[in-house]
């Protein structure tokens, strides 16, 4: 760095940081936390051992301008990091449970469910009522039509909980892990319910039905999110895939 610095190959930094994977040894870390020391041990010894491991036609002398640029060079910049030290600086970052493993941090509890129904949800919402029209063979146009199906207004509500839950998952990962982490739960979900999903039914509610138990039962052990993806959760990213286009449950 000194050398070429000093060749104008490129400007010095304003740190430089030594990482190794054990870390530097003692004698280096306290020779990097004192910078007169450190500057007096490379002049001492530079002909010995420094000179002659810089470029491959031949040992650079440590004289005239040059011994004027590294005696005159400001050798705060130079410094180690511990393996520790950037560890904990790369837990900060969405790519080290992907590498490192281990789980998420606690996740808050979601947001109460609206109270009406939010444009966002449209799509899936008009995908259940439809099928809740074929199961009870009459229209089932809005949500106050469910009042007289007792079972059918609880397995709505449970839905938006569990869509909104999953919804609160996608956020909650959103900087925790790598971008495309929670789409590629979402993928393998879908992957894993199509047969299920293309099977025979007796009706809309009966895919809904069988499509949402087969999600809540799948092994999704090899992806980072398995332990955060709740039964509610993987209920909820059927509605996503829903609401997404990607699944219709009236045929």
């Amino acid at each position: 760095m000194l050398w070429y610095s000093f060749s104008g190959e490129y400007k010095a930094p304003r740190a430089c940081r030594f990482i190794a994977p054990k870390g530097a040894s003692t004698s280096l870390s306290l020779l990097l936390t004192n910078a007169d020391k450190l500057k007096a041990k490379v002049l001492a010894d530079w002909e010995k051992s420094i000179a002659g491991r810089i470029t491959s036609t031949g040992p650079v002398k440590l004289e005239g301008k040059f011994l004027d640029y590294v005696r005159s060079f400001d050798f705060r910049i130079f410094s180690a990091e511990q393996p520790r030290t950037i560890i904990e600086a790369h837990t900060k970052t969405p790519y080290h449970r992907g590498r490192f493993g281990g789980g998420l941090p606690s996740r808050p509890q979601p947001d109460a469910v609206p109270v009406e129904v939010e444009e966002a949800e449209s799509n899936y919402i008009s995908k259940l009522l439809d099928a809740y029209s074929e199961h009870k063979g009459e229209a089932v146009a809005t949500a106050s039509h469910l009042g007289k199906f007792a079972n059918l207004k609880t397995h709505f509500q449970r839905s938006r909980e569990a869509f909104y839950h999953a919804e609160s998952l996608r956020v909650f990962v959103r900087e925790k892990v790598e971008a495309g982490t929670f789409e590629g739960l979402q993928a393998e979900i879908l992957d894993g319910v199509l047969d299920t999903y293309d099977g025979d039914h007796l009706d809309g509610f009966a895919r809904v039905l069988a499509v949402t138990e087969r999600a809540q039962s799948m092994a999704l052990d090899a992806h980072p999110l398995n332990k955060s993806a709740l039964p509610k959760d993987r209920r909820g990213i059927c509605h996503q895939l829903a609401n997404d286009g990607k699944l219709t449950w009236r045929r």
